[in-house]
């Protein structure tokens, strides 16, 4: 009896050091910050499709580098410990704390594999969750076969959208402001060549993904 208790107690202690470890380790890791000396070592360059050059913050008004995304400072007070703690602090049943774990395991366990598979899945793709979304609205504008391919490049963009102006005219815009670039004249002139963009897998190469052990490095190790 006395085994079996130490032994729940020594998961009970194991499973609190891992949950402060990991939130210690989270608070002091070094997210990095941009500044003119840490950009003149940042590793990624903007792919022209969803990262732009000279595209400022509309928080700090900073040019904002590839892969970065301003974070804001949380104005509520979050309390330091939940709800559920209390109840299983004053509870001196072994029964009942054993039953509140198993409440908990049972509920948090299939949240946490789906989304543990859910960024393995994100690492694989090269991909953190900001940039999924921007590889959406990509993804979106090629089924509605939208976007485009523009030789030679016009203000260092390679990608445009087809839409229509005011008038109904046919007008490509920027993907960085949706700014009129070139219009259907410039096309027909063969000013500029324009290849539409028929699939993302096939016609689009992600830049930022470097395999699936190296993003896993980049994500998680550094």
């Amino acid at each position: 009896m006395i085994h079996a208790e130490s032994t729940k107690m020594g998961y009970i202690v194991a499973s609190m050091v891992l949950v402060y470890t990991a939130t210690f380790l989270c608070v002091l890791s070094n997210p990095g910050v941009v500044n003119p000396q840490s950009i003149r070592a940042y590793p990624y360059q903007p792919n022209q499709l969803i990262f732009f050059r000279d595209n400022k913050c509309n928080t700090c008004q900073m040019v904002k580098p590839a892969r970065s995304k301003h974070c804001s400072a949380l104005s509520p007070q979050l309390t330091r410990l939940s709800q559920m703690w209390s109840l299983i602090t004053t509870t001196t049943d072994a029964n009942k704390v054993t039953g509140v774990f198993f409440i908990l395991c049972t509920i948090f366990t299939p949240i946490v594999a789906i989304f543990t598979g859910l960024h393995l899945r994100y690492i694989y793709l090269g991909v953190t969750t900001n940039e999924l979304d921007k590889w959406g609205e990509i993804e979106y504008l090629v089924e509605l076969g939208s976007l485009y391919k523009v030789s030679p490049s016009i203000d260092n963009e390679t990608f445009v959208e087809k839409a229509k102006d005011s008038s109904g005219a046919i007008v490509y815009i920027s993907l960085k402001d949706e700014s009129i670039l070139i219009s259907e004249e410039d096309a027909i002139e063969d000013k500029y060549i324009l290849t539409p963009v028929e699939s993302v897998v096939d016609d689009l190469v992600n830049d930022y993904d470097q395999g699936f052990w190296n993003n896993f490095k980049n994500r998680v190790l550094v």
